[in-house]
C-alpha cells in the first residue's frame, strides 16, 4: 500500500522534469547558425547508466551554467525515490515494509506506482509491477545481500520451494495506491 507524503515538492520537480524534457526536444539548429558550433552537450552517470542531453541554446551558454547541477539534482531525487539498487530509496524501503500497512512515499513515487498498477491491470498482469521477488530469485536486478561470493559465482535456477514462495509474494492485485 502506497500513499504520498506531500505534493508541494512534486510541482517543483515536475516543472524541472518538463524543462529538461523540453531542452532535449529543442531543434538541433537555430536559424542559420551552425548547430555543431552552438550545440550544448551534457552527460553524466545516473542509476547504473548514463544520461545525455543535447540542445542548441536560445540564450547565452552562461544562462544554462547551473543546468548540469539541476539535472543531477532531479535524477538524484528520482533515484532516491525509486531505485531498486539503493537500499535507502522509497521503493526499497516500501519493499521491506510490512505488506498489510500503508507506507508513505513522495507524490512522484505514488504517481509512478499508480501508473504501473494501472498498466498491470490493463495488461491483465502481463506487465506486473510486483514481479520483483521473481526477478531477484532468478538473479536479475540488484544483488541479494544475503548471497556470499561463492553463491554468486555458482548461481543456479531456484528450487520449487523458493519459486513458490516468490510467486506467493507477486501479484498486482495485492498492491493499492492512494493519492
Amino acid at each position: 500500500m502506497v500513499t504520498p507524503e506531500s505534493t508541494t515538492h512534486h510541482a517543483d520537480m515536475s516543472r524541472l522534469l518538463i524543462m529538461v524534457t523540453l531542452l532535449v526536444a529543442l531543434p538541433q539548429t537555430a536559424g542559420s547558425r551552425s548547430a555543431a558550433a552552438e550545440q550544448v552537450v551534457l552527460s553524466g552517470p545516473t542509476m547504473g547508466t548514463t544520461y545525455h542531453v543535447k540542445f542548441v541554446p536560445k540564450q547565452s551558454r552562461e544562462a544554462y551554467a547551473d543546468l548540469p547541477e539541476r539535472i543531477h539534482a532531479v535524477l538524484e531525487e528520482i533515484n532516491g525515490q525509486m531505485s531498486t539498487y539503493r537500499t535507502d530509496s522509497e521503493v526499497s524501503r516500501f519493499n521491506r515494509a510490512p505488506a498489510d500497512e500503508w507506507f508513505s512515499v513522495s507524490s512522484a513515487t505514488a504517481m509512478v506506482a499508480a501508473t504501473a498498477l494501472e498498466i498491470s491491470r490493463q495488461t491483465d498482469g502481463a506487465l506486473d509491477v510486483t514481479v520483483g521477488p521473481l526477478v531477484r530469485l532468478w538473479h536479475f536486478g540488484p544483488p541479494a545481500d544475503e548471497l556470499d561470493e561463492t553463491t554468486r559465482t555458482q548461481l543456479k535456477p531456484p528450487n520449487d520451494e523458493a519459486l513458490q514462495a516468490a510467486i506467493a509474494r507477486v501479484g498486482y492485485q495485492k498492491l493499492a495506491v492512494r493519492h
